[in-house]
């Protein structure tokens, strides 16, 4: 908790940027980043891109709920919650951050977002370009930290995963005869603005407050300005998606929205530390305002998504 309370400290909320029904507050640090040290790792794109890293079904016969991820190089690999992957025999979301070490094997908790399929199509995953939502995120993070403080693993609610993915595929009145988010996904790209697609932050932004209307739905962070410019594009179709399918859609509304509230929630909230299926170690967020997670590797923290609670 020592990291997320560093992180908070050396964090000042900059003025908000507006993109069609979204308002992006950039998270700015004094130092450009967080911690005393510079991790060297891969993003999941880069790590396929580079073929160093192979993510499968855990055997031939697969589980729903996981996946092998089988790292063969020489620098840890980044795998971020809420990323999309697709293929083997049904599209899965990551329902933690996982820090996959160097020449390493793990096994990796997933979410099905593909109902309606349970047939191979290819023997591994590759990384969707799209991302997983702030709802859908924030439920799965509520229910993976009430499953790990039962002691039963990183498992969500599935069928709750299941039935955010056909709401949403109704309001963009969307079908796909296995239930795919990615349908979803494509069709609110096709109506995507092009201001969405060219959003700049500061040089030294670490991290963003997405809201929609007067709603926050999200914060994250990362270790470094460096890894949210890399993550942003991909980050940006959840966001949008998010914008797409709320119920007040009202962007830069004359009402002031105070993220002090979010920001002193996530600093008074409970935490509960947890070790992770890769390096590093998970802290779980929880108070009456928020819900949220951080993985972090020494005194610095890889990822940290916060989500107001409803």
């Amino acid at each position: 908790m020592d990291a997320v309370k560093s992180m908070l400290e050396q964090m000042k909320v900059g003025e908000g940027i507006e993109v069609g029904p979204l308002t992006l507050f950039p998270l700015l640090s004094e130092n450009g980043g967080n911690g005393e040290s510079e991790l060297d790792y891969l993003l999941l794109d880069e790590a396929i891109e580079k073929q160093q890293i192979e993510i499968t079904e855990v055997d031939k016969s697969g589980s729903v709920p996981e996946l092998k991820v089988v790292n063969s190089g020489d620098i840890p690999v980044l795998m971020i919650e809420g990323e999309q992957l697709i293929g083997a025999k049904q599209n899965r979301t990551l329902n933690s951050s996982i820090f996959v070490g160097a020449n390493s094997q793990v096994i990796i908790p997933v979410s099905c977002t593909e109902a309606g399929r349970w047939s191979s199509v290819s023997r591994g995953f590759r990384a969707s370009r799209h991302y997983s939502h702030p709802r859908l995120r924030r439920m799965k993070a509520k229910s993976v930290r009430e499953s790990m403080e039962r002691g039963m693993g990183r498992r969500s609610d599935q069928g709750a995963v299941w039935d955010e993915v056909d709401r949403v595929a109704a309001r963009l009145h969307t079908q796909s005869p296995t239930r795919d988010y990615e349908r979803a996904h494509d069709e609110a790209e096709k109506r995507m603005n092009e201001e969405i697609q060219n959003v700049e932050l500061p040089d030294n932004a670490i991290g963003v407050v997405v809201t929609v209307g007067n709603q926050v739905e999200v914060m994250d962070a990362f270790g470094s300005p460096d890894t949210l410019q890399k993550m942003l594009p991909k980050l940006m179709s959840g966001y949008w998606l998010a914008g797409m399918v709320a119920d007040d859609q009202n962007g830069g509304s004359e009402k002031a929205i105070d993220l002090s509230a979010l920001l002193q929630g996530i600093s008074t909230a409970d935490e509960g530390e947890f070790e992770t299926p890769g390096s590093g170690e998970e802290v779980r967020l929880a108070g009456p305002k928020v819900e949220g997670m951080a993985l972090t590797c020494g005194d610095q923290i890889l990822h940290m998504a916060v989500f107001p609670e409803e």
